[in-house]
């Protein structure tokens, strides 16, 4: 993208261009956009977001907003709600040994061969720096029988973006 904002101008366009027919989500997920790997991916951000769109109206995808974040967070100390660290240890070790009971690290890579960890019967909120590795493990839970479970949309970036202390 430049600096002037070119490759979002040309994204707004392109949905633009087609909203007069009404697209659907399908079509905003399908959507064929130019491709060079110099400027661009093969799945591109229109692409990814009708994908996402898809994910959280079928319910596959269950984010957990800011403000509800922050009210089970206030009322960890209950132990109703398990929050599940998906990164690398170097990411949450900081967290874990702040919070040893409330906060437990399962990298999503490990968690197939860990998911005897997680509580089945309560709330779940797996959080990542993103939101894509809390994701990840929101479906190989679902997989497993474990579908309680909340991911944190944007992960720890949207929580120092929104000023949530953790």
């Amino acid at each position: 993208m430049g600096d002037k904002g070119d490759g979002m101008v040309g994204r707004i366009n392109t949905v633009a261009a087609r909203l007069k027919y009404e697209p659907t989500i399908n079509d905003i997920r399908s959507l064929d956009v130019a491709y060079s790997p110099p400027f661009s991916s093969a799945l591109d951000i229109l692409n990814t977001l009708g994908n996402v769109a898809e994910n959280v109206l079928s319910g596959k995808n269950r984010g957990l907003e800011i403000e509800a974040f922050k009210e089970l967070w206030a009322r960890r100390e209950t132990g109703e709600t398990t929050f599940i660290d998906c990164r690398g240890w170097g990411n949450a070790e900081p967290f874990v040994k702040k919070y040893p009971l409330h906060w437990k690290n399962i990298p999503q890579e490990v968690l197939k061969g860990r998911i005897q960890e997680i509580p089945p019967d309560r709330p779940v909120v797996l959080i990542c720096n993103t939101g894509m590795r809390s994701y990840e493990a929101q479906v190989m839970l679902d997989h497993a029988g474990i579908n309680k479970t909340h991911n944190l949309p944007g992960g720890m970036a949207a929580l120092k973006k929104w000023g949530v202390a953790v």
